[in-house]
């Protein structure tokens, strides 16, 4: 692979370099916009105390959304799917007002926010 560094000199990588550093920019780029996981986290106060509505769970979809679309070129679309599916189970379950399901849904994305990217960092256990 061939990129232009940040001096304009063009630079080439091997499929090594550029795999090693796949889990490190999702983390920094995860590090970088954790509104999405403050939003979780008050989304889980508020479905606590049952006051949580289904027009918060979209606003967290759509925020899922708009980070999605990056996190599609390092992450398995697989992956990718879990969060879709456990947001619309979510809405559903608040919906319903079936609290301690919503609030089950919403503790799986947030170890998932925190676990997805880190299995795709190089380490014994990814490589063997």
């Amino acid at each position: 692979y061939t990129i232009r560094s940040s001096s304009g000199e063009f630079v080439r990588l091997n499929t090594f370099v550029i795999e090693t550093g796949i889990g490190e920019r999702v983390i920094a780029y995860l590090n970088e916009n954790d509104e999405f996981e403050v939003e979780l986290n008050t989304l889980y106060e508020k479905m606590e105390n049952e006051s949580a509505t289904e027009d918060d769970l979209y606003r967290l979809q759509e925020s899922w959304w708009s980070k999605k679309s990056f996190l599609h070129a390092f992450i398995p679309h697989n992956e990718i799917r879990e969060f879709d599916l456990w947001i619309a189970d979510a809405i559903v379950f608040v919906r319903e007002k079936e609290w301690s399901d919503a609030i089950s849904k919403i503790e799986v994305l947030l170890t998932l926010t925190h676990e997805a990217p880190r299995s795709f960092l190089l380490n014994f256990s990814n490589v063997f």
